[in-house]
């Protein structure tokens, strides 16, 4: 079973169609013919060696060539079924490469592609307690609203995108990274982020991509970046009902009192001259103490992301 001659088809003249953008989409009809009963796969390739264009391969016709149109689809289908079993019409249609997609006539395995790099953002909300000029916000007795003003923000993410072999590495990537800060300065160009400013918030993979015989995983890091001369170290408005008070320590056989110590005790106000449990929270200083009014808020930072090693991962970003 073998494909014997390979012409154009008359009845089905070649076509061609230009976008919006210029670029060029044809067809070519061929009719096949072959000495025996082939599958349509076999006919297709059988056909090549009589001029078949090949997959990736540019659009040539009659002198006019468009390098910019490759071969994407073949369309292979009996003539005449009832007619004839070993006649076989193939249309080869040619398309334009869309913005950042390969050629994959080169053969090259995706997994050595390098890095590519994009630039996103994302919302959170943020406690303020002065307005743009420095005002403290207050109600109209002067004093804190119940509960602090929270307004929308906006930072820079860092989308790196790579190709890996395996779901497995992508697994592995994600364990390490994701949801971790950098534990040392991290280079990118000619900026340094300080330890601590850059936070990989995902890792995540998409289904697996087929590339002529090569499978890969595309991969997709996205790291945040805290506010300029902050950390990912989080801050808490430091506010509460309770307050660490002085008390001397009880005297000693003298009836000497040398040291003093702090007891929690509950932040009261005087309500017709008994002292009552306050039932909302107030702010603290950084000694523990009710924080005395005008005096600018305070905050507690504590450590709640891992810290790795930035140079680990699988691209450089630092030239």
């Amino acid at each position: 079973m073998a494909v014997t001659a390979l012409t154009v088809s008359r009845e089905n003249p070649p076509t061609g169609t230009s976008d919006d953008r210029n670029r060029g989409s044809y067809t070519i009809t061929y009719e096949a013919y072959c000495d025996n009963q082939m599958a349509p796969g076999a006919v297709a390739q059988g056909s090549v060696a009589f001029g078949l264009p090949v997959q990736w391969s540019g659009y040539d016709y009659l002198g006019f060539t468009d390098p910019t149109s490759v071969v994407r689809t073949y369309d292979v289908r009996l003539k005449n079924p009832e007619a004839s079993q070993f006649v076989w019409l193939i249309t080869v249609g040619w398309g334009p490469l869309e913005p950042g997609e390969d050629d994959q006539q080169n053969q090259e395995n995706p997994v050595n592609r390098g890095p590519r790099f994009s630039w996103d953002d994302e919302f959170y909300t943020k406690i303020v307690d002065k307005d743009l000029d420095g005002k403290p916000i207050t109600n109209s007795a002067d004093q804190p609203f119940d509960e602090p003003l929270e307004i929308e923000q906006s930072r820079g993410v860092l989308c790196v995108n790579i190709n890996v072999a395996s779901l497995g590495e992508a697994v592995e990537y994600s364990r390490k990274f994701q949801l971790a800060m950098n534990k040392s300065s991290w280079r990118i160009g000619t900026k340094t982020i300080p330890p601590r400013a850059a936070l990989c918030r995902s890792v995540v993979s998409s289904p697996l991509n087929t590339e002529t015989s090569y499978t890969y995983y595309d991969l997709q890091f996205r790291f945040a970046f805290a506010e300029e001369g902050t950390t990912w170290d989080t801050e808490i408005l430091n506010r509460g009902l309770m307050e660490k008070v002085t008390v001397p320590s009880p005297p000693d056989a003298q009836g000497n009192t040398q040291d003093t110590t702090a007891e929690i005790q509950p932040i009261t106000v005087d309500v017709k001259g008994v002292k009552v449990p306050i039932t909302e929270p107030v702010k603290l200083d950084a000694e523990g103490k009710k924080l005395k009014d005008g005096d600018d808020p305070t905050y507690k930072k504590f450590r709640v992301f891992r810290e790795v090693d930035y140079g680990d991962l699988p691209f450089d970003l630092g030239s």
